[in-house]
């Protein structure tokens, strides 16, 4: 069972240790255990804090992270504002560039000003 999460923020602050212990016997346990009754993710990473620091730290900090599609619609709305047919022959890293620079124009605006 491998898993690539090293994009995944907070993710290279947690011991090797920590989760081959959650992969090894903390986890497959608390679905075990959990039958046919739904697993309360809260209580469970609460509870393996004082074993799991780290691990149930990050797993904590995004159980409650809000699931939507409003950044994923608005890049592709901006994508497609700055792919015009005057920009077709963009190279990618061009587009790319450009993309963050629109997406990220507010940005400090305040604090410039």
């Amino acid at each position: 069972m491998s898993s690539d999460l090293t994009g995944v923020p907070g993710w290279s602050d947690v011991p090797q240790t920590e989760v081959d212990r959650y992969r090894s016997s903390l986890g497959p346990a608390a679905v075990e255990n959990a039958g046919l009754s739904s697993l309360d993710c809260s209580l469970f990473w609460k509870s393996c804090a004082s074993e799991l620091p780290a691990l149930s730290r990050l797993a904590l900090r995004y159980i409650f992270g809000t699931v939507n599609s409003a950044d994923a619609e608005r890049s592709f709305s901006l994508y497609n504002l700055v792919h015009s047919e005057r920009r077709r022959s963009l190279g990618e890293k061009s587009l790319k560039q450009l993309l963050f620079l629109y997406f990220n124009r507010f940005v400090g605006r305040d604090f410039f000003d």
